[in-house]
Formats: C-alpha cells, sequence, structure tokens
C-alpha cells in the first residue's frame, strides 16, 4: 500500500527526486490550492530484517536513509528518548502553533546540526536503511532511524534533519495515497 508521509507541524509532503535527493515540499500553496503530491511524494512501507521497515519511494524504488557519513552516537542520551511516544505526543502538540511560516515550495535536505548525517535514498538494504515507525495514534508517528538513535524533522523551513530532542517537528502523518 503506498502512503504520503506528511510533516503534522508544517504539512510539506515527504518527496523524492531521481537523483536520490530526499526533501519536503507543499504542494498545496496560494497560487495553487487545489494541488495534489505526485508520484514523488509516495511512499511503499515495508518490513526491514534488521527490525523496523523500509520506506521505500515508489518514483525511484529505493530507501530511505541515513547517509553512510553517520556517527554512531555516545553512551549519553537524551531525556525525551527514554519518554513514552505519548508523553512525546503530548509534548509535541502543545508545542504546535497556529501560525506556520512559508517559504519555498520545495526545500533541500541539509546536514543536522550535530554531525553530517543526512536524510537520503539507497539500495543496499542494510540497517542504516531501517526505520522504526511508531504510530501514536491512528496515522500519526515518530519516525527513527536506529543506527544513529535519532528522528527525522521537517522545520519551518521544511528543512530534513535527525534530532534526538523533541519540539514538535517529529511528528508526520501516514496518508494513504489511494
Amino acid at each position: 500500500q503506498l502512503f504520503h508521509i506528511k510533516s503534522y507541524k508544517f504539512g510539506r509532503y515527504l518527496t523524492s527526486s531521481a537523483d536520490g535527493t530526499v526533501s519536503t515540499t507543499e504542494f498545496a500553496t496560494k497560487e495553487n490550492p487545489d494541488a495534489k503530491p505526485d508520484e514523488s511524494a509516495q511512499w511503499l512501507l515495508m518490513r526491514s530484517p534488521h527490525g523496523g521497515h523500509f520506506l521505500v519511494s515508489k518514483q525511484n524504488e529505493r530507501n530511505l536513509a541515513v547517509s553512510a557519513a553517520a556517527v554512531v552516537p555516545t553512551e549519553s542520551s537524551d531525556t525525551t528518548a527514554a519518554s513514552s511516544a505519548k508523553d512525546r505526543l503530548s509534548s509535541s502538540f502543545l508545542s504546535l502553533h497556529t501560525s506556520v511560516l512559508s517559504a519555498s515550495t520545495t526545500s533541500s535536505v541539509i546536514p543536522s546540526s550535530s554531525n553530517a548525517t543526512q536524510v537520503c535514498l539507497q539500495d543496499q538494504n542494510d540497517r542504516t536503511e531501517s526505520w522504526n515507525i511508531e504510530l501514536v495514534t491512528g496515522e500519526l508517528c515518530f519516525m527513527s532511524a536506529p543506527s544513529i538513535q535519532k528522528q527525522m524533522r521537517c522545520d519551518m523551513m521544511g528543512r530534513l534533519t535527525l534530532t534526538s530532542t523533541a519540539k514538535g517537528w517529529e511528528v508526520f502523518r501516514f496518508i494513504e495515497s489511494g
């Protein structure tokens, strides 16, 4: 089954391009309010032999992955990582703002501020391509990369980064694309 993965807070869809770039795109804009997500925003959810799931781009038939430049985290961990999904979702909802700052309609992936880790497409079928999908309520979820123990997030400018802190930007919505 195909899904669209949409940032809950900023309404931007996770997309992929032919060159393997992963970004977020705002399809419906003031200029074109009825625009619908295209094939670049369609993802297939498949079980990973490493645990968790592969998120496979329909357009490229490649997996969403953490780049090979990933640094394994140290033993010190954020208290947020130990909190329950319900607690994290509650804190995420508390931090939601009613106004959204819109930037350009497409924004590229940038490295996380803590290291050179980034999200991209790969087809090695290894652990860096496995994601833990933690469904919280209905279709709302957190997506975390167990290989580096961080969650994917979308900021107000549409940039994808990986983080171990919860600011409400880590909540995504799985939407059936049928």
